[in-house]
């Protein structure tokens, strides 16, 4: 997948970017949350949504996840400055020093998560988007080779879901998923279901795969997430607390630290409809 002069994702066209900003930009996001919510773990994201409709994941149109449910399709991903900051990853995701900007931009949050005593860097790939292509993967694997000829302050734990492990993408997933688990990287790919209740995807080559179900699932995070939801009215009448609901503000590393260990997330952003809303200036 590469845009050409003309083609645009989210609205913006491959020109808006050729400019100065993609020079500037910072393409790794977190750090911290919300009001409340405390802080949470780094992640680089891209367009949501099937490539039919001007987003990432390559099998968007046959996941039903995907189709229909993806929270990637509401809440804070439909504001314009989110949607921006996705596809203007996208771009700088074709360029020739992408790895290089990751590792530095990762080097400096190390430093950061040092200094308030944390010994590894949590990163997530992907909490809108998907590996794109097999060349893209590869793009990862130099982050990774990077990553560990650095000296950083901490260690760097990759983690990214993928409903893209078929044909082409196999072999560059596996050898990315297979690079690192040592005091400097760990990384972990991890095959996730096409729809409801499905079994964990079993993928040789890649750590344990996760499911989603009709209700809270096992994952401290979604459970929380969910519950607040749940309580929206409560909350906002004072009768109830908000929970925290991000995986370093609950301690819980499962996703990054137990690749053998299946991982059951509730279903949350359901009822989305309308996939790539924008927000209205």
């Amino acid at each position: 997948m590469r845009l050409q002069r003309g083609e645009s994702i989210y609205g913006y066209d491959f020109d808006h970017f050729m400019s100065g900003e993609l020079q500037t930009c910072t393409l790794v996001g977190g750090g911290k949350a919300g009001k409340g919510e405390g802080k949470v773990d780094y992640y680089f994201n891209l367009p949501a949504g099937p490539i039919t409709r001007g987003g990432t994941c390559c099998f968007g149109e046959a996941s039903e996840l995907c189709r229909l449910k993806c929270y990637a399709q509401g809440g804070n991903f439909v504001f314009r400055t989110v949607q921006r900051a996705a596809a203007r990853s996208y771009y700088c995701s074709q360029r020739e020093d992408f790895a290089d900007r990751i590792v530095y931009e990762l080097g400096r949050y190390s430093v950061r998560e040092a200094k308030e005593g944390n010994d590894t860097l949590f990163f997530r790939l992907h909490s809108s988007g998907e590996f794109y292509s097999p060349n893209y993967v590869k793009q990862w694997q130099l982050v990774v080779d990077k990553i560990m000829a650095t000296s950083f302050a901490t260690r760097v734990a990759l983690w990214a879901p993928t409903r893209n492990y078929f044909g082409g993408f196999m072999p560059e997933l596996i050898k990315l998923n297979n690079m690192a688990d040592n005091d400097k990287a760990v990384v972990s790919i991890r095959p996730s279901v096409l729809g409801v209740g499905d079994a964990p995807p079993v993928v040789p080559g890649l750590d344990a795969g996760t499911t989603v179900v009709d209700g809270l699932g096992d994952c401290p995070a979604v459970q929380a997430s969910i519950i607040n939801t749940q309580n929206k009215n409560k909350i906002a009448a004072g009768t109830a607390q908000r929970m925290p609901h991000t995986c370093k503000g609950l301690g819980c590393r499962r996703c990054w630290l137990s690749p053998k260990q299946t991982v059951t997330y509730g279903l949350h952003g359901a009822g989305v409809t309308g996939p790539f809303k924008r927000e209205e200036s």
